[in-house]
């Protein structure tokens, strides 16, 4: 009578998986906690490079609308330059006529003054009342000189009165023309100052804009060169990972 040896039980590939795991515990539970690590540290990333965006729109928007209020207001003022040049040019034109006529009164007054001195006794008895505009005869010719009325005399001299008020006047008037005029120079010259301040902190403005955009550009092109990076590396690890795990199990 023979006997049969007993069945050898074979492991099975779920056992095999099974031993490897117990045996590789501690690796596999590194290679979790990387692949945590790296996803979470992956959305860390991509959350600051959101907020980093955000930002940088933010800055941007504010820097584009600094550039756009700074072109307004040099706008503006090239044309306040331009009125206030044609204002300037009207009264300068004013001016010309009124020097003009003051100047030619001024040439007639002389004229008459000089008439004066060789007008005959009656004339120039008829030139005092016209001047005083008085009614004749409050001022006639004698023998002596002139008669004159008491009312006549007294509104002659009232006028006189008035004429070195009258030059005083004209002095002072012409002083203040002249300060005016200095002022007028000198807020030009601020003028033109600040215009050209204008112009440059706009030019500044819009540089600093494009190289926001181009910061902008330049974080995004190493962005992508460093998720590039990224993917390489887990492509690489990736592989070593498998090649270490097939290597004992046969996998």
């Amino acid at each position: 009578m023979s006997t049969e040896a007993p069945a050898v039980a074979t492991p099975t590939e779920l056992s095999k998986v099974s031993t490897y795991l117990k045996a590789h515990e501690k690796l596999i539970i590194i290679v979790l906690c990387l692949a945590v690590g790296v996803h979470f540290y992956s959305k860390i990333i991509n959350a600051w490079a959101a907020h980093e965006q955000r930002v940088d729109i933010a800055g941007n928007a504010a820097a584009q609308t600094a550039v756009q209020v700074a072109q307004a207001q040099a706008l503006a003022n090239a044309k306040a330059a331009a009125d206030y040049a044609a204002l300037a040019a009207q009264l300068a034109a004013s001016n010309k006529a009124l020097i003009a006529g003051q100047a030619t009164r001024n040439a007639t007054t002389k004229t008459q003054q000089a008439t004066d001195k060789t007008l005959p006794p009656s004339d120039l008895a008829a030139r005092w009342t016209t001047l005083l505009r008085l009614n004749p005869p409050t001022v006639q010719p004698s023998a002596t000189g002139f008669v004159i009325t008491p009312d006549a005399a007294v509104a002659t001299v009232v006028e006189l009165e008035n004429v070195p008020t009258l030059r005083a006047d004209l002095q002072d008037e012409q002083s203040v023309a002249a300060n005016y005029s200095t002022q007028i120079n000198s807020l030009l010259g601020l003028n033109d100052g600040l215009n050209k301040k204008i112009a440059d902190d706009a030019d500044v403005l819009a540089k600093q804009a494009k190289a926001c955009t181009d910061d902008k550009n330049l974080l995004k092109a190493q962005a992508r060169k460093s998720k590039f990076h990224w993917f390489l590396g887990g492509v690489v690890t990736g592989f070593l990972l498998r090649q270490a795990i097939r290597i004992p199990t046969g996998l």
